[in-house]
């Protein structure tokens, strides 16, 4: 979990809008926020490079960072308005970050928004990054 420690560390440093609210999580199927803005950070899905060679000692891997993040909502265009101060401060903060020594740069996947509550809307922003796997 350093990876997910890392950027979590980095969203507390760099995104005042959470005012240090940013957790780890492994599993947020359906977070209820105490205190609005807030965030999670947990692994995504990894997929694998197709292996040509027979003895291989690495492989390429493509692993995936989804951070969940809620926002205040008492109208559309203030739910508008939180998201993309959140969004940006997460993006400037995260896009180009190496999350590790040889790793490529974190690459925007994709934000969508994943459930509308009452007061509150959870979005998702996948982020994913490139690694040789050590077989």
């Amino acid at each position: 979990m350093t990876i997910l420690s890392d950027i979590a560390a980095k969203i507390r440093a760099e995104c005042p809008v959470f005012e240090s609210r940013v957790s780890i999580s492994r599993n947020y199927d359906n977070p209820v926020p105490t205190v609005l803005p807030t965030c999670w950070v947990a692994p995504g899905d990894t997929t694998w490079a197709e292996n040509t060679t027979v003895n291989i000692t690495t492989q390429l891997a493509t692993r995936a960072i989804d951070i969940k993040y809620a926002v205040k909502m008492e109208d559309e265009t203030e739910q508008v308005d939180h998201h993309d101060v959140a969004l940006s401060e997460l993006i400037a903060s995260l896009l180009g970050y190496r999350v590790g020594s040889g790793e490529l740069p974190l690459e925007l996947e994709t934000d969508i928004r994943l459930s509308v509550e009452d007061g509150y809307v959870i979005w998702r922003l996948s982020m994913r990054y490139e690694e040789h796997d050590r077989g």
